[in-house]
């Protein structure tokens, strides 16, 4: 009720005190995974990441726990830190396996963006560049 109001802080208080007050709650994941999209819309990248790495850590056979891990490595492919990038998209596809979703919409989406990580770690070395 609290996001849909627009109320991003109250959001992610209720999602954190789901998480902290009903942590093996079917719900749980979903709100971990929703504090940081809060985080994301904030712009707070450091703190988005941890919220999703806690996804993966606590629930990681759930499919939160892949969107989380493929959010990480969007945060890591939009500051342009393409090895860090690529690293996390292999985490997700196995995150994805382990949560039974290979032939999903979101494994589709991991691999487009592992294809253009992956294209952008090989221009910074034909460049000469040192990698991100």
């Amino acid at each position: 009720m609290c996001l849909e109001k627009g109320d991003l802080a109250a959001a992610a208080k209720h999602a954190r005190g789901v998480v902290n007050e009903c942590p093996t709650s079917k719900w749980a994941p979903r709100c971990q995974l929703m504090v940081g999209d809060i985080l994301s819309q904030k712009e707070a990248w450091d703190r988005a990441s941890e919220a999703y790495e806690k996804v993966v850590a606590d629930y990681p056979d759930s499919k939160e726990a892949a969107d989380a891990q493929f959010r990480i490595a969007k945060i890591h492919y939009n500051q342009k830190e393409y090895k860090e990038s690529l690293s996390a998209l292999r985490d997700a596809l196995s995150v994805a396996k382990a949560a039974r979703l290979l032939n999903s919409k979101m494994v589709t989406d991991i691999r487009n963006l592992l294809s253009l990580a992956t294209e952008m770690v090989a221009k910074s070395k034909d460049d000469g560049a040192p990698p991100e």
